[in-house]
């Protein structure tokens, strides 16, 4: 849970070392230049896209690629050229309104999985049950597109206000901001409290990546860490060294530390 007066950022961050192969792709441009702002009119790598019912942002850039729905500001697609996408998504993904995205990195706010299950702090603000909050179906606002030779920033806002009023009790911005390079990508979310109380919520950027296999797959940094088992009466439990799969897994980790990389 996080209570705050005024603004928390949440980052998550999406890399891997990419062959030195790759590097032939960049031009000419000074790799110091950060990406400027730039008028829908003036693109020259990012363009708008109707996926199903959805409109949605794509990234076509000399070095990567990238895909970002306007319903939930959820990223469905990012690799660099000529590679896979990063992230997991479901053939049978529904893009249509109103309907929560299968896969990407989906945004979960102002809760976070089952509004029951939250404190009492934010449960007294959810007034829907559906888990995961509203901004992950609702359709958020272009702000910002940053573009130069290297990379690409693209920001979101969602305005949580009287027209959520019957969803929630609060008044907040959301402002999500992507940034794209061929090295990987950065999501850092930012709310912001508009109201004059204090204000509880709780949040996730909900990433799903692919595997080859499963079993052989595991996840670092989180070792002695404190986790609520969802599949096990929602009791806790302290992990010890890596995570690894043997069947379905459903927690949810209080802390952790960076991996090596």
């Amino acid at each position: 849970m996080i209570k705050l007066a005024d603004g928390t950022v949440l980052i998550y961050s999406l890399s891997k070392q990419i062959p030195l192969r790759t590097i032939h792709l960049i031009m000419a441009e000074s790799s110091n230049k950060p990406p400027v702002p730039v008028t829908p009119g003036q693109w020259s790598f990012t363009r708008w896209r109707t996926i199903g019912q959805l409109e949605a942002l794509e990234v076509h850039h000399p070095l990567f690629l990238a895909t970002i729905v306007l319903q939930g500001a959820q990223l469905t697609h990012y690799s660099p050229r000529d590679q896979n996408n990063w992230l997991w998504l479901s053939e049978l993904a529904r893009f249509q309104p109103g309907h929560a995205i299968r896969g990407g990195i989906p945004i979960c706010w102002p809760w976070f999985g089952d509004p029951a299950k939250n404190p009492p702090e934010i449960r007294k603000r959810a007034l829907n049950p559906a888990a995961h909050g509203f901004a992950r179906t609702a359709i958020w606002h272009l702000e910002d597109v940053r573009e130069s030779a290297h990379e690409v920033e693209i920001s979101l806002s969602l305005n949580a206000n009287d027209d959520f009023a019957d969803q929630w009790h609060g008044h907040a911005l959301a402002l999500v901001t992507f940034s794209f390079s061929v090295r990987g990508c950065q999501v850092a979310l930012t709310t912001t409290n508009l109201s004059r109380q204090p204000l509880a919520f709780s949040q996730a950027l909900h990433t799903y990546l692919p595997t080859t296999d499963i079993t052989r797959t595991r996840v670092l940094g989180l070792g002695n860490s404190q986790y609520m088992d969802t599949l096990k009466n929602w009791d806790y439990f302290r992990q010890e060294g890596p995570v690894y799969f043997d069947g379905e897994t459903d927690r949810i980790y209080e802390s952790g530390s960076p991996s090596p990389s």
